[in-house]
């Protein structure tokens, strides 16, 4: 009778795990040579290289021992940087209650357009579905009352893909979904060999969660995913028989059974964790390829991706070839040219820590593949596509980066790092953030490191002098060409060459950190744009008395309006450059100090003339307020609260033009005169001017930045440090050429400016065109007086044009009725221009105040003439058919907004003037 098995508990030193055996008292002997062959040497040094392996495969360690390199003290703790874009803000509160139904949760044509998305931008590179089976069963579930299928899992799947790819926040539809997907699956009993339904619905969980949740989730999802895929029979060599329920196409069989490699693989590569392996073939068969798929492009990847499994030794020649083949794969899309990056970094980071060499014949075809993924991740940023290497590629391309140190390697730094950053700002996660904290710190850890070289080298200089062993140091004479040696020498030396941090400075550089900061100073700027906006309408009630005391008609009178309203399409020319250059807040001051002071002139003005003048030159000044204080706002804001921001500016542009008018009226029909009627927002506009230039706070990045880098110098001694923005040429040349008519140049070569400042010149210009017509309307047929007939523009803050043209012609309908119906004309005009105003801005974020500033050209212009002809067209054809005609124009426009919505990612894409400002951010 044989003895009886123990059982026995050991720590598996490779994977960490418990692992539980069985031994027999019997023990076999090794012969003398088995024995040495297991020497201890040999033993340890294979356990180091399976570290060393385990390390470059896994982000975490790698970047853990790149700064414990640098500096021990301040290296970043072990973690994931930017493993995916992290968990997204919830745009209301949720509560994981009982799952709800799919057909619960969202409507048929909801789930149609959300499975668009998913088949538009995620099956191209994870194909594995047939979207013709998809649709059927979705048309069939819609109609069926069961209250949860199996196949919901898939739906939900699908769906909450689609809501990932189309929102930057999360939603409570997308988190229902999600919810509904997982219970499905979770409570799904499985009583022999998984269905295909079941293997797709966990595909899908798997996908979900790589792209928002830990790795750690992931981890255990994609093995047991591969579990299930044995248990199921899909793999070529499972021992499992295949169901009739999991039979499907062959190619998507290889298409199902390769994703969930993929993803098995790598995500266990990251955590320095076992993955799930087959034994018989641990590489699976690839797809044939189809048109507008590259689902085989990253499949094509996991040979090599598997040959880096830490438990296989890999030489140079090995590692060699392998990034040989890799940069030699053609990749056309961008997940896939990410995935292949992604690859080749990791073979990189093997090399490093093998102290292996780049082969000198690669190292350019690395740099180039590696600025392509950075374009690639940008563009998909841009496109709402967070696949989870748009955060996990540009991070550790920073890390290859200042691993390889050369001087081409660091050149590509500081694109690496807009990257990052742009991902950060997009999706602003607790993850994005650590990620780039983390980034920034390596980077300064670096330019810390070669600071102190710098400083030895410069002690060793002091005490080679001091001990007499060189007389003096040598003198710089007045002839740069005896000395042309020192620059070459220089530009050899990557330690010695002259620093530029503006990619390393900018995070949070504008240091509005506290709520009621931003508060202020968006309430102080955007206080200066109602002052100049209601000072272009509050001389419109007494252009009947100036008239009389200039004894000209109404027509010149309007003048008044009408040059003010011009000097806005002026200004811009001049603020918008001047922002860019010098910062916000000088242009802001001084053109509100300078504006009051031609509005008292032309309050004190003797004759018409020089009121006019003085009305234009004030509307020049007053256009810095419209230029400069959405890039004040763009700089301070993020993606976020942009918008709030953006929407407060805006009311203010059209509260104050219809808040003139009744204060104006008033003002102009009493003791005080029409000449108050600019003294007072003279007093204002000296008011607001005074409080900026003591209190209004800088905002403009690459100012800050030079002053940043000003007191650097000054604390280092370093005098090499420098911002670009000291660069920047100021002749008279280069600022014509490249500033003062850069938003003439956007508006003619960008048709998103172009089309969408059009569009907002009507809406603009209407406007100023009811500054007439509701005087015409309220005095001539109403009969009311001046102040009163000001007061129907309270109704005007919100309007639409036909309700007011039809219910105001005559004074038998009451004057109740053409003020309500002007409510809804401000309510359209608001709901108009705030989208559209933040499209541009959002469309050109490093270049707002020039995009606006081509916007206020444009639409000022327009604007201007309006007021020169409202009363008369109003008078010759009647209120109802005036009004009419403006509501068809009006109608004319509406494809607009909707063009813009289909073919505006196309014409972003084609842009080159944010192609140009991508690669200089």
């Amino acid at each position: 009778m044989e003895s009886p098995k123990r059982k026995r508990s050991r720590t598996c030193t490779q994977w960490g795990y418990d692992c539980y055996f069985s031994t027999q008292r019997k023990q076999a002997t090794l012969d003398p040579v088995a024995k040495s062959a297991l020497a201890p040497s040999t033993a340890e040094s294979d356990y180091h290289g399976l570290a060393r392996r385990l390390e470059a495969n896994s982000g975490a360690a790698f970047v853990r021992k790149l700064g414990l390199k640098i500096d021990p003290t301040k290296a970043p703790k072990l973690n994931l940087f930017g493993w995916n874009i992290g968990t997204r803000q919830l745009s209301s509160q949720f509560s994981a209650a009982s799952a709800l139904s799919i057909t619960q949760i969202t409507s048929l044509e909801h789930m149609k357009s959300l499975a668009q998305l998913y088949f538009d931008k995620v099956d191209p590179c994870y194909g594995f579905i047939d979207r013709r089976h998809f649709n059927e069963r979705l048309d069939t579930r819609w109609k069926s009352s069961l209250k949860l299928s199996i196949y919901d899992s898939v739906l939900g799947g699908v769906a909450a893909l689609g809501c990932l790819f189309s929102q930057r926040n999360a939603t409570i539809t997308e988190l229902h979904l999600v919810h509904s997907a997982r219970s499905c699956l979770d409570d799904h009993p499985l009583s022999g060999p998984p269905s295909m339904d079941f293997l797709i619905g966990w595909t899908l969980r798997s996908i979900y969660l790589r792209m928002t949740d830990s790795p750690h989730s992931v981890w255990i999802a994609s093995s047991t995913l591969m579990h299930l895929l044995e248990a199921s029979g899909l793999h070529p060599k499972s021992p499992s028989d295949l169901l009739p329920s999991a039979q499907c196409d062959p190619d998507l069989q290889k298409r199902l059974v390769g994703l969930a490699y993929h993803l098995n693989a790598w995500t266990s590569f990251d955590l320095g964790l076992s993955r799930v392996s087959f034994q018989k073939n641990d590489s699976p068969l690839l797809p044939s390829p189809k048109p507008g798929d590259y689902t085989v492009e990253v499949l094509g990847l996991l040979p090599a991706s598997i040959s880096l499994d830490p438990g296989r030794s890999k030489d140079d020649a090995d590692l060699t070839a392998t990034l040989r083949n890799v940069l030699n794969g053609t990749h056309t899309q961008p997940p896939s040219v990410l995935a292949q990056c992604n690859l080749v970094l990791c073979i990189l980071r093997r090399l490093h820590t093998q102290k292996l060499d780049i082969p000198a014949s690669l190292v350019d075809q690395v740099l180039a593949l590696l600025k392509k993924g950075l374009a690639c991740a940008r563009s998909m940023v841009m496109d709402c596509c967070p696949w989870h290497h748009v955060a996990n590629v540009p991070f550790h391309i920073i890390c290859v980066l200042l691993t390889i140190d050369t001087r081409p390697s660091l050149a590509i730094l500081p694109e690496a790092m807009q990257t990052l950053s742009l991902v950060t700002s997009t999706y602003n996660t607790e993850t994005m953030r650590t990620a780039y904290s983390a980034a920034c710190l390596l980077v300064l850890l670096h330019q810390q490191r070669r600071k102190d070289d710098i400083a030895i080298f410069g002690q060793t200089l002091d005490v080679q002098q001091q001990e007499g062993q060189i007389s003096s140091p040598p003198e710089l004479g007045p002839s740069a060409e005896d000395y042309a040696w020192l620059g070459t020498l220089v530009a050899d030396l990557p330690g010695l060459q002259r620093v530029d941090v503006d990619q390393f400075f900018n995070a949070d550089i504008t240091d509005y950190s506290s709520f009621l900061g931003e508060l202020f100073t968006s309430i102080l700027v955007c206080s200066g744009t109602f002052i100049v906006s209601y000072n272009s309408a509050i001389f419109a009630p007494a252009i009947n008395s100036a008239s009389k005391v200039f004894d000209v008609g109404q027509e010149v009178g309007a003048l008044g309006t009408t040059l003010y309203v011009l000097g806005f399409a002026s200004g811009p020319l001049i603020w918008a450059p001047w922002s860019e250059l010098q910062g916000r807040k000088w242009p802001l001051t001084i053109s509100m100090l300078v504006g009051g002071i031609f509005t008292i002139a032309s309050a004190l003005a003797k004759d018409l003339q020089t009121l006019i003048i003085c009305r234009f030159f004030s509307g020049v000044c007053g256009a810095g307020q419209l230029t400069v204080v959405p890039g004040v706002l763009a700089d301070i804001f993020d993606n976020t609260y942009r918008g709030v921001a953006i929407s407060l500016y805006a009311l203010t542009v059209f509260v104050g033009p219809f808040t003139a008018p009744f204060t104006g009226g008033f003002i102009a029909s009493s003791s005080l005169g029409w000449r108050w009627t600019l003294y007072i927002p003279a007093f204002l506009s000296f008011a607001n001017g005074g409080i900026s230039f003591f209190f209004l706070r800088e905002s403009y990045a690459p100012c800050l930045l030079v002053a940043k880098v000003a007191a650097l110098r000054r604390q280092t001694d370093i005098w090499g440090i420098h911002a670009q923005h000291n660069q920047t040429e100021v002749d008279p040349r280069s600022l014509v050429n490249k500033y003062f008519t850069r938003p003439l140049k956007m508006l003619m070569t960008e048709p998103i400016i172009l089309l969408v400042s059009i569009y907002m010149s009507f809406v603009y210009g209407l406007v100023y065109c009811l500054l007439e017509a509701y005087p015409y309307v309220f005095e001539e047929i109403y009969g009311f007086t001046p102040g009163v007939s000001g007061l129907p523009f309270l109704g005007l803050i919100i309007g639409q044009v036909l309700g007011f043209g039809w219910t105001g012609f005559t004074p038998g309908i009451h004057w109740i009725a053409p003020t309500i119906a002007g409510s809804f004309i401000g309510f359209g005009v608001l709901c108009v221009f705030l989208p559209c105003f933040n499209y541009l801005v959002d469309s050109y974020v490093q270049l707002a105040a020039s995009t606006v500033a081509a916007n206020i050209i444009l639409r000022s212009s327009v604007a201007a003439g309006f007021p020169l002809f409202s009363r008369q067209m109003f008078e010759n054809l009647g209120v109802q058919w005036a009004c009419t005609l403006l509501g068809g124009l009006a109608t004319i426009m509406i494809p607009i907004p909707l063009a813009f919505r289909v073919y505006g990612p196309w014409l972003r894409s084609k842009s080159k003037l944010l192609q140009q400002n991508e690669g200089q951010a």
